[in-house]
């Protein structure tokens, strides 16, 4: 017989597994290619981040890393969960407010981010 505690714990798991890969699939490509350092030189240098645009982009893509492991492992998921939250929120606002969500022109410029 399956206790509602075990099934509760499988179902986390597989929506923490689903978020670890969709992090990481976001975030590996723009480091594997050198996006990130195009987006932190490009973008925020350019609306008054510089010098911090490069290490910000960075510090961005590793939070993405760190929070699926975080999720992956299940500890200090509200802390994460937080971080990730906000990180993804301004991404959206920052990015895709003025070009909508496909936004080919400033992908191209940025490699592919």
């Amino acid at each position: 017989m399956i206790s509602i505690k075990t099934h509760r714990t499988d179902a986390s798991l597989i929506l923490r597994a689903t978020l670890f890969v969709i992090l990481i699939a976001h975030s590996e490509p723009g480091t594997l290619n050198g996006g990130v350092n195009a987006f932190g030189t490009l973008s925020p240098d350019v609306v008054g981040f510089a010098p911090w645009g490069l290490p910000m982009a960075w510090a961005i893509k590793l939070s993405h890393v760190v929070y699926g492991v975080v999720l992956l492992v299940n500890k200090y998921i509200h802390v994460a969960c937080s971080v990730t939250i906000s990180v993804l929120v301004m991404g959206i606002v920052w990015v895709h407010f003025k070009g909508g969500m496909v936004c080919s022109r400033r992908r191209e410029k940025w490699g592919g981010i």
